[in-house]
């Protein structure tokens, strides 16, 4: 008797896997079967239909195309996987490179770009509200650029995407100058990457440019400039105008950096991982850009850190390594509490910014769900499936004015 049943209980749980399997591909749709809308969409076929990797896959084809057809961009590309945890989830992020500069829709030429998923971001706008926060509220110098767009990988749909700029130095976008640097506190930090600590920051810092050498004369200045300016920070005269740490540090960007992630909550800014130094030739720190909010928001896991950050009351980064003793310099907490009620006073410019995407995301998140079911069942009706992204979205929208509300009635505290 326990001599069959084994062997049937095998076999009907390959059934079942085969039958899950024939329903996720009846889900996956080809170009043809995907209309086309206000979203641009974005086309790459590899080599012989090659798996995306880690590594690069080299001589790809990219096109881009509008509803208008203006853009008629086609090209080759070398395309990878990037991100960390991100990686780990169905719906895959891409990096990708040019042989050269190319400009793509509205923005500037570059050679590196990027494909954001969002995948465990069901309103697929977070980043999208930060990175408008950071270009048009914000007094920050850069923040990248990015556009919603349909991808189509290899004939088949692969749901919205964000498409825009990797952190890479160029002139027209991340321009650090001839001696700069681009750093990432990153707790994440692999084997192969070239880092270093400071006295009080034991997470690793990331030399992502230049190209450099444990030890070299380049490494060796970008930790003297960071740990240069954190001694300052940490000094008794720290405040001080003229011998404090302001001589090292350009306040505004670290305000700027600070509103956006404590307003958004956002957990990986509590000096853990994708917190960006950029250093120019002047060899101030500057902090951005800003980078990854696919969690932030109220869009948490839901684990003891979600607990916190999903809650919009109570403050989160204010604490954290450096921030904890700039908060003590009354100059530094005064520009804080002036920067933020210019945020406050013009947060309708953000729930503006939400309806805009969600009219444009609205008529292909249809197709998005049948894809990859974030919004509620695989198969259920486009109505069903709008209904619940209206939902995620009124969630993220009210989540935001509560954040707003709390940090507003406590800005005295800063």
């Amino acid at each position: 008797m326990m001599n069959g049943f084994f062997p049937r209980v095998f076999c009907l749980f390959l059934l079942s896997a085969c039958l899950l399997s024939a329903c996720e591909e009846d889900d996956i749709l080809t170009s043809g079967q995907v209309p086309q809308t206000g979203l641009p969409v974005v086309s790459v076929d590899t080599p012989d239909g090659e798996e995306i990797k880690r590594s690069y896959t080299d001589h790809a084809l990219f096109k881009v195309s509008t509803a208008t057809g203006a853009e008629g961009l086609a090209d080759e590309v070398s395309i990878k996987g990037r991100g960390n945890s991100t990686w780990t989830y169905p719906k895959k992020p891409y990096s990708f490179k040019f042989g050269s500069a190319r400009r793509l829709l509205s923005m500037p030429e570059s050679r590196h770009w990027v494909l954001l998923a969002n995948y465990k971001d069901k309103s697929l706008m977070r980043n999208d509200v930060a990175f408008f926060m950071g270009r048009e509220m914000s007094l920050l110098e850069y923040t990248p650029q990015y556009l919603f767009a349909d991808l189509m990988l290899n004939g088949l749909y692969n749901g919205i995407y964000l498409i825009g700029e990797a952190l890479e130095p160029s002139e027209h976008h991340l321009n650090v100058g001839q001696n700069g640097f681009i750093l990432e506190i990153d707790g994440k930090a692999r084997y192969h990457e070239v880092t270093f600590t400071t006295t009080q920051l034991f997470l690793p810092v990331c030399i992502h440019y230049p190209e450099v050498e444990e030890g070299d004369a380049r490494y060796e200045r970008a930790r003297h400039l960071v740990q240069r300016a954190e001694d300052a920070l940490l000094s008794a005269d720290f405040a001080d105008a003229q011998n404090g740490y302001r001589q090292y540090i350009d306040m505004d960007s670290f305000v700027e950096w600070y509103l956006i992630n404590e307003i958004s909550k956002n957990a990986d800014a509590a000096f853990y991982t994708s917190c960006f130094i950029t250093i120019m030739d002047d060899g101030k720190l500057r902090m951005g850009p800003i980078w990854d909010f696919d969690l932030a928001f109220g869009g948490y896991f839901d684990d003891n850190v979600g607990k916190k950050v999903n809650n919009p009351e109570n403050f989160y980064i204010k604490n954290t390594a450096w921030y904890e003793r700039l908060f003590q310099d009354p100059v530094f907490a005064a520009r804080v509490r002036e920067r933020f009620m210019e945020y406050y006073n013009h947060r309708q410019l953000i729930y503006d910014r939400i309806e805009q995407d969600y009219l444009l995301l609205a008529e292909k998140i249809y197709y998005d769900n049948k894809r990859w079911g974030r919004q509620c069942d695989r198969s259920s009706s486009e109505s069903k499936v709008i209904a619940a992204y209206r939902k995620n979205v009124d969630k993220l929208k009210e989540w935001i004015e509560r954040r707003f509300t709390w940090l507003h009635e406590h800005v005295d505290e800063w």
